[in-house]
């Protein structure tokens, strides 16, 4: 996306608050219409005074108050239609961002940005942004709309003083404009630094144990003050160029008076303009000089908002799952064939296979295994048979149905994932199960947990199915965890469990206890379990052996153990084939 474009295309985004910013500028054009008119007629008085014509000097004036008391009433409205518009904008904004990130492919995160960063840009960035587009859609807008206006009415006054303004505008406004345009890029990389520094915050809040087992606090300081040192260095080279801008604009301001009153005093001397209208122009001026100093501000507030935006769209832009949501296709839950894979291939790159020809069946009923070494392919195949990942090249058939067919939410609702590392989240036991199905009620729960061996200890605690477990289940061990996890598949109810590498991060002796409770209480599921260890594949009914992307062998647990198959080397390896 062109960072050129980002703030046209977030107005063109968002048109449904484009009457509420219409209103906005018209608003800001009567300031300059009040304004102006105000200062015409105060002029007038000044010319009626000087020929002794009180009544129309007092008319005049009545007029210049009655111009400056609606601009008031004009300020009170601008400002609640400013907060209310811009308000519930940037509210839609932020849906739409956290929309993003929940529909987003999981390959974004592995491989476009860091979480930390996307937390930065929708925490930090966002109301940066909120407060700038306020800053330079309303206050800058309106007093550049009175400088236009003031301009106007400058002309009719005195079209030679008017002309000196806009032959020295130009070459000013160029000067200006060659100061502030790398303020830009040094805002855009002072941001990058901070999504930076907040994805290293998030690796030490979530790692913090191994960081201090392994003393590794000080590494961790250094590339935290690494990243904010660069965002400081970037701001202070930003603010060094901001000071001299300002520098810049100040000393256009001081020539420009000049000039006003020293050629605006040769024209009263020439009797070319008079005293009431020099004036007029001069109170005026006065609002295109703000205009013109706040030039400055103006550049650097329009260049911070679009490094601000063009960092939002990067989060807006994240690659979308590619489910085929409006598709009436139906799950045949009761098809014989629950997953059915032919000459599957997957790269997450292009040109990169990770996948290559796999073809897997799976009954309806079987508990089939997927067993192999870390990083041959494993997580990444289950993964795809849940939609997790798309792209894939070749057949893939879930519950009877092509899955390019199915719409995600109707695949996931049929499936329950129980996965090595438990996702849990800050809350109740009871609210964590619950993310299985929201509509499940007590009695349901209850039995989900006696399932997963649970409710004993559940039974014991204080509050209940109500206790807090801390951050991603920091109160509980290992095996409550997983057993947790467990409840929570149980409670889904899905025709489809997904065991992915879920016991392997015990110890022996909770894994095997963890093992004996998967396999009574989804004895009637249909089951796909990948693991590294021969023990939690040793019950399947069917094992697929994988080794680089592929399938290297499959067949029973006792096909397999009856030759030199790559089953039987991992069992030994293992000491798992004394049992076999």
């Amino acid at each position: 996306m062109s960072q050129k474009s980002a703030l046209a295309r977030l107005l063109r985004d968002n048109r449904a608050h484009w009457p509420g910013l219409i209103w906005l500028v018209v608003l800001m054009l009567l300031s300059g219409v009040f304004k102006s008119y105000a200062a015409e007629y105060l002029g007038q008085a000044i010319d009626l005074g000087m020929n002794a014509q009180m009544d129309g000097m007092m008319h005049s004036i009545l007029i210049t108050l009655i111009m400056y008391l609606c601009d008031a009433v004009r300020l009170g409205v601008f400002n609640a239609e400013t907060a209310r518009t811009v308000e519930r904008m940037f509210l839609g904004i932020k849906r739409q961002a956290f929309d993003a990130v929940a529909r987003c492919k999981l390959s974004a995160f592995d491989s476009d940005m860091q979480g930390g960063d996307v937390l930065s840009r929708v925490t930090s960035d966002l109301p940066k942004l909120s407060q700038r587009f306020a800053e330079s859609f309303t206050w800058l807008i309106s007093v550049f709309s009175r400088g236009i206006i003031a301009l106007v009415f400058c002309i009719g006054v005195s079209w030679e003083l008017s002309a000196v303004y806009v032959i020295m505008i130009p070459v000013l406004l160029f000067l200006m404009n060659r100061i502030g345009k790398p303020i830009q890029e040094l805002q855009k990389q002072a941001s990058h630094s901070s999504g930076k520094a907040y994805g290293i915050m998030n690796e030490m809040l979530s790692n913090n144990t191994a960081i201090k087992a392994f003393g590794a606090e000080y590494r961790m300081d250094e590339r935290f003050d690494s990243e904010v040192q660069a965002q400081r260095n970037r701001l202070d080279q930003a603010g060094r160029k901001g000071t001299i801008l300002s520098l810049t604009a100040y000393l256009s301001d001081v020539i420009l008076m000049a000039v006003l009153f020293l050629y605006g005093g040769w024209l009263i001397a020439a009797g070319r303009i008079s005293v009431g209208a020099f004036v007029t122009f001069v109170t005026l001026s006065g609002s295109i000089r703000e205009a013109f100093g706040l030039l400055d501000r103006g550049m650097s507030t329009m260049r911070e908002a679009e490094a601000l935006a063009g960092r939002l769209y990067e989060v807006l832009d994240l690659p979308r799952e590619g489910g085929n949501d409006k598709s009436d296709a139906k799950l045949l839950t009761s098809s014989d064939e629950v997953i059915s894979m032919r000459n599957l291939n997957f790269a997450y790159v292009p040109g990169k296979t990770v996948l290559n020809n796999i073809n897997i069946s799976v009954k309806r009923g079987q508990h089939v295994g997927i067993i192999g070494p870390s990083g041959c392919g494993k997580s990444t195949l289950v993964r795809l048979i849940s939609g997790l990942y798309q792209g894939y090249q070749g057949e893939m058939d879930v519950f009877g149905i092509s899955a390019a067919k199915i719409p995600l939410d109707e695949l996931r609702g049929n499936i329950a994932m129980v996965s090595q590392n438990p996702h849990l989240f800050r809350g109740t036991i009871a609210e964590n199960v619950l993310y299985g199905n929201v509509n499940a009620d007590g009695a349901q729960l209850e039995q989900a947990l006696r399932n997963a061996r649970l409710w004993d200890y559940v039974s014991t605690l204080e509050d209940g199915i109500n206790s807090q477990i801390g951050d991603g289940g920091s109160k509980l061990s290992g095996g409550q965890r997983q057993r947790i996890a467990i409840a929570r598949a149980l409670i889904r109810n899905a025709e489809l469990i997904i065991l992915d590498e879920a016991s392997s991060a015990l110890d022996t002796k909770t894994e095997r206890e963890i093992q004996q409770t998967m396999d009574e209480v989804f004895r009637d599921k249909t089951v796909i379990v990948s693991a590294h260890r021969f023990t939690s594949i040793r019950s399947a009914d069917y094992i697929y052996c994988m080794a680089d992307g592929g399938i290297a062998g499959q067949g029973t647990m006792r096909e397999l153990m009856a030759h030199d198959s790559m089953l039987r080397r991992m069992a030994e390896a293992q000491g798992g084939a004394a049992d076999e």
